[in-house]
């Protein structure tokens, strides 16, 4: 299952990349101050925290060495929203050790050490049907627009990947969205730094990725510094 999903999401920066190349030959130019004056300055696409780093990372999983063009963001949750997730991360039939101890140290304040730390025991069981039974839907968390721009693309790729949103900025940069997003912008609309242009549910995950013309860049190096 996580080679699979590997590959759709290998798949889907192969279409990316395809795309970006496809939009280098309609190149604009727009009003304001330039990107390339803004390293280091622009605004975050989305308030979270990083979970993927730009560059070379080696899967735990699989083991596979995977160059990683973009980096990925996960929205930040309050504890209650934080236990509900793992909650329904966990299948009973076949529980996920890692998950099971998130779960625990959240939900029952258990750590390292303590008497079945990552068995789905049943005090476990218990908590985990409590926080399961709750069906609510976290609140969805704004994405935004980092720079000037057009909305040069929208496309939805697979369940896996979700929509692929891609902004062309001045002079041949380009900054991609993608992840399970709420769009509530449209394809060609002009958008504004700091715009917001759609939303994620809080437990998924938003990729994103800087483009200079064929390069992607480390996005981190450009965004403000947390």
């Amino acid at each position: 299952k996580i080679q699979s999903q590997l590959q759709m999401k290998k798949e889907s920066r192969e279409l990316i990349q395809k795309e970006i190349y496809k939009l280098i030959k309609t190149q604009k130019v727009f009003e304001g101050k330039s990107i390339k004056k803004l390293k280091g300055k622009l605004p975050w696409p989305i308030d979270g925290k990083v979970i993927t780093k730009f560059g070379k990372h080696t899967n735990p999983n699989t083991k596979v060495v995977i160059n990683y063009d973009l980096i990925e963001i996960m929205p930040i949750m309050n504890k209650e929203e934080k236990i509900i997730y793992y909650a329904n991360q966990i299948n009973p039939q076949n529980p996920n050790k890692k998950m099971v101890q998130k779960f625990q140290t959240f939900s029952m304040n258990m750590k390292r050490g303590d008497r079945g730390f990552g068995v789905f025991g049943p005090q476990t069981t218990k908590t985990w049907k409590k926080y399961n039974a709750i069906n609510r839907e976290l609140e969805k968390e704004p994405i935004y627009s980092i720079h000037n721009g057009v909305i040069e693309s929208i496309s939805f790729i697979n369940p896996i990947v979700g929509v692929v949103v891609i902004i062309q900025h001045d002079n041949g940069y380009f900054s991609v969205y993608n992840g399970n997003i709420e769009m509530l912008v449209l394809e060609n609309s002009a958008v504004k730094t700091g715009m917001q242009i759609g939303a994620i549910n809080k437990q998924n995950v938003l990729s994103f990725q800087l483009w200079n013309n064929k390069t992607p860049i480390d996005p981190e190096k450009w965004l403000i510094k947390k």
